[in-house]
């Protein structure tokens, strides 16, 4: 999310090194939640279920996401009249995306913490 920020915040004047900035937090962002959030998808399936699983996973992170954004950047734009609306348009997009990532961060708080001393202690931790 904190690579979001910059570009809906930047103008027509760039801001590169910001935005470069940005687009490596979002980098790391996606590096660090991808593969935990595909082991929970994929955890519960058979070893015969698992590649269709997979698949389905990666189609839905690589065209669902983008055509979302789309989606919403193309309704913005059909009410742009200039230039300055068309910015308003990414700019109103990236702040949808922020707000968008936040609720399953919001929901991720609300998980509750797993018992260490318990799971310690049972039979399968020691197996």
């Amino acid at each position: 999310m904190a690579g979001i920020a910059p570009f809906a915040l930047a103008g027509t004047h760039g801001g590169t090194v910001l935005l470069l900035g940005g687009q490596y937090l979002q980098g790391l962002g996606f590096g660090a939640t991808t593969f935990p959030l595909m082991i929970l998808a994929l955890s519960g399936l058979s070893h015969d279920e698992a590649p269709r699983g997979s698949a389905a996973f990666t189609v839905v992170q690589r065209v669902g996401a983008p055509f979302g954004v789309a989606v919403i950047l193309q309704s913005l734009l059909a009410d742009a009249a200039g230039p300055e609306d068309g910015l308003a348009a990414f700019s109103t997009t990236f702040w949808w995306t922020f707000g968008l990532s936040a609720l399953p961060l919001m929901l991720a708080l609300l998980v509750p913490k797993a018992d260490t001393a318990k799971s310690a202690a049972s039979p399968a931790a020691a197996a």
